[in-house]
């Protein structure tokens, strides 16, 4: 690296002898121009990966990419630790409600009035089952005078089968289908 600048310095120098030698300057400015170009083309590519914009460009989209990501990530999670706070607070008073309730109907139980509910009931189901007794015994009585299904003897069914019979003097199906 450092006989690079060396090199570019000697040629500097050179470049400066020769000047002074000839009388038009223009060309030496366009070479020593040139030179400096060249050798300045030759570090950066020696340092390419300094310069090199390209990779740091999409490594600090990507970075910014995530970032942003996880803060929205995170503002997700802090609606949705609300939103369960919230449910919990919810459950809790409704516990809370059926709780009292529950206590209220206990404060207000007394074993006499437990006893008339239950006589008051058992009256209602006395009525309901002389209701149904009656109601069967009316379909016992209903039920002698039902019909009976007709059972008819194999006689009576062998003659009621013979009014079907073909008479003997007609021809049977087959000879019927060799005379066609």
């Amino acid at each position: 690296m450092y006989l690079n600048y060396f090199i570019f310095v000697i040629a500097l120098l050179i470049l400066i002898y020769v000047s002074t030698l000839i009388k038009d300057k223009t060309i030496v400015y366009f070479l020593s121009i040139i030179l400096i170009f060249l050798v300045l083309n030759k570090c950066v590519e020696d340092k390419k990966e300094y310069f090199n914009v390209n990779k740091s460009i999409e490594l600090l989209k990507k970075t910014s990419s995530q970032s942003r990501e996880i803060n929205k990530l995170d503002n997700e999670v802090e609606d949705l630790g609300k939103q369960l706070n919230d449910l919990v607070t919810v459950v809790k008073q409704q516990h809370l409600i059926s709780n009292i309730n529950k206590n209220l109907e206990g404060s207000e139980f007394t074993i006499e009035q437990s006893q008339k509910n239950q006589d008051e009931e058992l009256k209602r189901l006395e009525i309901e089952l002389d209701l149904l007794i009656k109601l069967y015994k009316q379909e016992l009585e209903d039920t002698s005078q039902q019909d009976s299904l007709p059972v008819y003897s194999s006689c009576k069914v062998k003659s009621e089968g013979e009014m079907y019979k073909r008479p003997e003097k007609e021809m049977s199906t087959q000879e019927m289908m060799k005379s066609v």
